[in-house]
């Protein structure tokens, strides 16, 4: 059994590591350093990131096909989003993100893994999203209920 963890772990690191070589540059090298570093630590001692990354593979996948009915499967039922605007908080059901993506249609989608903190059945998770060509800040709080990971809010920010 513990071998089989320990793969499981490994594989989540190189993911997770695979995810966030993209969001250094060449002069950041000391800081790509210490967030593969963090994401060995994390993931050798935490299995659970493997869970986690498919968890934020539906959010991604969902937006690239155009289909909520992919999106959802990250999220809880009773999940919020939430944003700034014109200075106020604005926060809504999940299922106006699921009218957006559907709204929306097909389009390129991708993410590079930003950071991530797992407490065991409770995680937070930011990452670089883009969409077309509109690129966000996510932050997700996910909660492992039933033994599957689920984003229970996610704020967002549009990245200029």
């Amino acid at each position: 059994m513990k071998p089989k963890m320990f793969s499981m772990s490994l594989i989540a690191c190189f993911t997770a590591m695979l995810l966030t070589t993209g969001t250094i540059s060449a002069h950041d090298t000391g800081k790509a350093f210490r967030i593969h570093e963090q994401c060995f630590l994390n993931c050798h001692s935490n299995p659970e990131m493997t869970a986690i990354v498919k968890t934020i593979e539906y959010y991604i996948e969902g937006g690239r096909k155009g289909n909520s009915k992919i999106t959802e499967k990250a999220f809880a039922d009773n999940a919020t989003m939430s944003w700034a605007e014109t200075g106020q908080t604005r926060t809504v059901p999940i299922k106006v993100l699921y009218d957006i993506v559907d709204k929306s249609g097909a389009s390129t989608a991708s993410y590079k893994l930003l950071d991530f903190n797992i407490d065991k059945n409770i995680a937070i998770v930011k990452i670089q999203s883009r969409f077309g060509p509109q690129e966000y800040i996510d932050m997700f709080t996910l909660i492992k209920d039933a033994g599957n990971w689920k984003i229970v809010s996610k704020i967002y920010r549009i990245n200029n």
